[in-house]
């Protein structure tokens, strides 16, 4: 049988973080477990670290598949490729969807 593969997942709330996080992210796995062979791992954090907390993950090269831009600050989708932090993404979009590369500035 193959290794599970993981699966890191960051996004905001702007309420606090819900206690049951982890019996969510548990119901999840159970699912993706058998169908994708993978399990998540979910990091929420308040809106107000978001962006702090984003961009010391993207700086220290930790592992994250999946995050929630802000619409503005530094944790923005503009902000961060810019910077080239998200190279791999760039491509993506690039590559994906052309014709939504000029509304991100990314041509």
């Amino acid at each position: 049988m193959e290794d599970i593969a993981t699966i890191n997942i960051m996004f905001w709330t702007m309420n606090t973080v819900p206690n049951d996080v982890q019996m969510v992210e548990d119901a999840i796995n159970e699912i993706t477990r058998e169908k994708i062979n993978a399990e998540i791992d979910l990091t929420i954090v308040d809106m107000g670290n978001y962006a702090q907390q984003i961009n010391l993950i993207v700086t220290s090269n930790e592992k994250l598949d999946l995050m929630i831009t802000l619409p503005g600050e530094s944790a923005h989708f503009n902000a961060m490729t810019s910077q080239n932090c998200l190279p791999k993404s760039k491509k993506l979009i690039l590559r994906s969807i052309p014709c939504g590369a000029p509304s991100l500035h990314l041509t």
